[in-house]
């Protein structure tokens, strides 16, 4: 396969929002653990800036899915690791800005912070368009997530 087929399949994939598709496996995690996330994010607008080894864990745990996800994914396309690097060495990111963004974000993935500021937008943002989609009057008003009692109070991530 050549490296702009693998790019392009590789995008496809990144990008789809369907069983198959990254995007879709990143918003259910988001969706699974949103009571951690929007617990987290509490505890920083409370002033908290220490971050626990299970936040890390989580992290890791997404990183080790991705991964395995990825490589699935390429051995499907009779590719690994190693040519998904040659495709975007080959490629012209300033020419292509999708692909140059999948490849921040992937890189993104891999750094903790980053993916953790990531999931926190993803989370109120998922809340957002449930809430703009219910509207006051079709659904039940979605609860707010529940803050911390001060920023020491790490109870909320056991």
């Amino acid at each position: 396969m050549s490296s702009e087929v693998l790019l392009a399949e590789v995008k496809r994939w990144f990008y789809a929002q369907e069983s198959d598709g990254f995007a879709e496996e990143a918003f259910a995690f988001a969706d699974q653990h949103t009571d951690f996330f929007e617990a987290a994010r509490s505890y920083f607008d409370m002033g908290g800036e220490e971050h626990r080894l299970d936040w890390t864990e989580l992290h890791q745990s997404f990183v080790a899915d991705f991964s395995g996800r990825l490589e699935a994914f390429l051995a499907l396309q009779r590719s690994d690791l190693e040519g998904l690097s040659a495709a975007f060495e080959a490629a012209d990111l300033g020419d292509d800005p999708q692909a140059a963004v999948m490849v921040q974000l992937m890189l993104n993935m891999a750094d903790y912070e980053p993916w953790l500021n990531s999931m926190l937008a993803l989370v109120e943002e998922r809340r957002k368009e449930a809430a703009d989609a219910c509207g006051s009057e079709t659904c039940p008003e979605l609860p707010p997530a529940e803050p911390a009692e001060s920023a020491d109070d790490l109870d909320a991530f056991m």
